[in-house]
Order: structure tokens, then sequence, then C-alpha cells
């Protein structure tokens, strides 16, 4: 199984293959389809998804991006403020895992 991992406002996120995401500090078994991870977006007036996720999407692609997902049925884009800027991924990588 290959995870992806991505920061977000100094917090770690874990991303299954079936795009399933929990905090990386919650325990592996968490996953649920509850909460998903659709994609990102380059520019703060985009109305949609720019790069979405796939299990073969590159991590570097996701960098620099604002996060799209999916939570209990309603479609966010994660908004605010962050160090006075909107917040984006500052890192990403997989990690090929033995389950």
């Amino acid at each position: 199984m290959r995870l992806l991992h991505f920061q977000h406002r100094n917090e770690w996120f874990v991303v299954n293959e079936q795009g399933q995401l929990i905090r990386s500090d919650m325990q592996k078994e968490s996953f649920s389809d509850n909460w998903k991870f659709l994609g990102v977006s380059f520019h703060h007036w985009t109305t949609g998804i720019d790069t979405h996720f796939h299990k073969k999407v590159d991590a570097n692609e996701l960098i620099e991006g604002i996060v799209w997902d999916m939570d209990h049925g309603t479609l966010r884009q994660w908004r605010g403020r962050f160090c006075g800027r909107i917040p984006r991924i500052r890192a990403a990588y997989w990690e090929n895992t033995e389950d």
C-alpha cells in the first residue's frame, strides 16, 4: 500500500490510495470514507480542482496547492490565513508500506 503524506499549516496529513484522509497523529486503522482528499488548486480564485488526487499523482505536483476535500459529503476548499498568507501544502511525499 502507498500512503501520501503532506504538510499543511505545520501539521502532517496522510492519504491512502483510496483518497481517505487522516491527520498523521491518528491511527492508520481510522481511515474512513467520511473524509477524502480530492486534490489541489493553485489560485485562490479557482472554483475547482486543478490537480486531482489519484494513486499515481507525483507528490511534487501538490506542493503549493490549496487543498480540496470532501468531509461527510461537504465539498471544501481549505482557506483562511496562516502566517499572513493563504495556507498551502508545503511538503509532500509518498511512502510505500507493507500492508
